[in-house]
């Protein structure tokens, strides 16, 4: 079993964050900013980490 994940910067918020992933355009960065985004929600490493996570609609 991983370890959890254990975000120690606060000055950021998941919305803070979903911003700044709208501004970017290079879409490494963006996926890597909404995996912090899902850590923040509480989801897990290997949730945040899939390719498809939260930002495909269904």
């Amino acid at each position: 079993m991983g370890s959890a994940v254990t975000v120690t910067r606060e000055e950021f918020t998941a919305s803070g964050l979903r911003a700044a992933s709208a501004k970017c355009t290079e879409g490494a960065q963006v996926r890597r900013i909404l995996a912090l985004v899902l850590i923040l929600h509480g989801r897990s490493r290997g949730e945040a980490a899939a390719p498809h996570a939260a930002w495909v609609p269904r």
